[in-house]
């Protein structure tokens, strides 16, 4: 779960590198009005201080219950929404510190508010006080990942608080301040253990630092450093109106001023920047956003939206958002848009055709609100005109590819690089009485002779290693039955192409013409032997003839 004092990561912030609070100690959200504030009422409250001390005291801590009581509210309203632990604890804490303030005021020696006290029982409510905002204090960083449960914390602190202010009524607490003596050993010994205890509390939230804002951190640790400097001026004071007792006042009001500060800045200055960064974003983006009602009344629309509508944004409030960016051609009761709205759920509609205009648009529709009873819609509307045409050509070259493939009598095959085969045109079953899905998944090699699988494993091979080269082949298959069919095939490598991703395989059965051809090389080769015996008839016949026409002039010439 993200909280507003974790480490911000959000787009619009840039990186810890590049802000000014990497350049310098003090954190660029402290600094401005909040300083300035506070200095105001130190320059009030200090010349005060020495005019009128008892004036003094009652403002300060007046302003210091004021402060406590005002972080407490901001943290306790703004807790729903920032589920910040951390700091509602904190506020929790500095309440029933500023109660038990009110209680230390109210009995200061000078008010007559409560009959028979003295300057001991302020002082002891002081330091009781010190020790439960120390003690709270120090284990607030318990709280950095763990969860609060904040009514609970409530009462126990107040339980705390309501036990210690009887236990010092009662007179059971111990001595703090003796008349003309001044500060008792328990006193200071307990401010200096109030000092230790704020500063193990600064000590462990450095060593948790990771799991807290650096600004936060900055703040929290400045207000115990404040709170620490005031204690150490309350060990040193004997007059309840000196001026090192001023100085503690003031040091102690620093402190609680710091902590509002961290509250009020991390659980609503920063949700409210946050939110008009957000606006900004909200009116750059392209898309025409608007929130309405169930009755599709418009509350708010960014400047997309407004533009798209012919008006300004503060302009568009309170129109009904049917005839603006809805299809104009359609009936509010036909409209699916104006239906969507009206149940109230969450619902895409990738495409509406506006007839009037001839575009298309996709709608978003998002309930807001309670998730039973959602107050309203927010309705995001893109231009997908460009993305429905695209979508028409891609589905008519489909089509035109599934015509072709399915109505050829050449097998279209596609391979993946180990050879399986993961599409195979409709034609495989005329041409190996296979279906297509029957032979979807295995091997090519599975299909062929094996005097022609190393013929094949090598044309693989020569594929793989020249992507786009087509390459040609005439390989015995096993049909359906068992018989044997040949293929001549041309092939290319299209691993590389992201719409193919295989080898492409056309291939022809070509069994009849091979055997076509077989029978044509024997008839030629027959006729081959004919020819030869007929020439060597021939020889022998005119050798016979030569011979009978010597053997006859040798008789011509005997008898003469």
């Amino acid at each position: 779960m993200a909280h507003l004092w974790a480490v911000p990561t959000t787009m619009s912030m840039p990186p810890a590198s590049l802000t000014s609070s990497t350049r310098t100690w003090i954190p660029e959200e402290i600094t401005g009005s909040h300083w300035a504030f506070l200095g105001a009422v130190l320059l009030v409250l200090v010349p005060l201080g020495f005019q009128n001390y008892l004036l003094f005291h009652t403002l300060a801590e007046v302003v210091s219950i004021v402060v406590a009581a005002a972080a407490f509210a901001v943290a306790w309203c703004a807790y729903p929404f920032s589920r910040n632990h951390f700091l509602m604890y904190f506020g929790i804490v500095l309440f029933w510190s500023g109660a038990l303030d009110l209680a230390h005021a109210l009995l200061y020696k000078g008010m007559n508010v409560f009959p028979g006290t003295g300057a001991n029982e302020p002082t002891q409510v002081w330091i009781a006080t010190r020790y439960f905002q120390a003690a709270g204090f120090l284990a607030a960083p318990w709280f950095l990942d763990r969860p609060l449960r904040r009514t609970h914390a409530f009462v126990f602190f107040g339980a705390v608080a309501s036990a210690v202010f009887v236990s010092i009524m009662r007179g059971v607490f111990p001595d703090a301040f003796i008349e003309g003596t001044g500060l008792t050993a328990f006193k200071i010994a307990s401010e200096y253990a109030v000092i230790a205890m704020f500063a193990g509390g600064i000590g462990v939230l450095w060593r948790r630092r990771e799991l807290l804002d650096r600004t936060v951190l900055m703040i929290v640790s400045g207000a115990m450093g404040a709170l620490i400097a005031g204690e150490f001026m309350f060990t040193l004071y004997v007059d309840v109106y000196g001026i090192t007792n001023l100085a503690g006042h003031l040091f102690k009001l620093a402190g609680y001023w710091f902590i509002y500060w961290a509250l009020v800045g991390f659980t609503v200055e920063q949700p409210l920047r946050m939110m008009a960064r957000t606006a900004s974003t909200y009116d750059a983006v392209p898309e025409a956003i608007v929130v309405v009602d169930r009755s599709g009344i418009l509350r708010e629309a960014n400047r997309a939206a407004a533009d798209a509508m012919g008006a300004e944004p503060a302009n568009c409030v309170g129109r009904d958002v049917h005839p603006l960016l809805h299809p104009a051609d359609l009936d509010r009761l036909q409209c699916p848009v104006c239906a969507a709205i009206e149940l109230g759920r969450r619902t895409t509609l990738p495409e509406v055709e506006s007839k009037c205009d001839w575009r298309w648009y996709e709608f978003t529709l998002s309930p807001i609100g309670r998730a039973d009873v959602p107050a309203g819609m927010v309705q995001v509307r893109r231009d997908v005109t460009e993305r429905h045409r695209v979508k028409r050509i891609l589905e008519e070259s489909e089509r035109r590819f599934r015509s072709l493939t399915e109505n050829s009598t050449d097998l279209i095959a596609v391979l993946d690089r180990e050879g399986v085969i993961t599409y195979a045109s409709p034609s495989i079953a005329h041409i190996a009485g296979y279906d297509s899905a029957e032979i979807a998944g295995r091997k090519f090699l599975d299909f062929l002779h094996p005097e022609d699988v190393p013929t094949a494993t090598r044309e693989m091979s020569s594929m793989l290693q020249n992507p786009g080269v087509p390459i040609a082949a005439e390989l015995r298959y096993r049909h359906k039955t068992g018989a044997w069919i040949v293929l001549a095939s041309l092939s290319k490598n299209l691993l590389e192409d992201p719409t193919v991703n295989g080898i492409v395989v056309n291939a022809r059965d070509v069994t009849k013409r091979k055997e076509a051809e077989r029978r044509l090389y024997e008839q030629l080769d027959e006729l081959g032997r004919f020819q030869r015996v007929s020439v060597g008839r021939e020889l022998r016949m005119q050798e016979l003839e030569d011979e009978i026409a010597r053997l006859k002039d040798k008789l011509i010439s005997g008898v003469h």
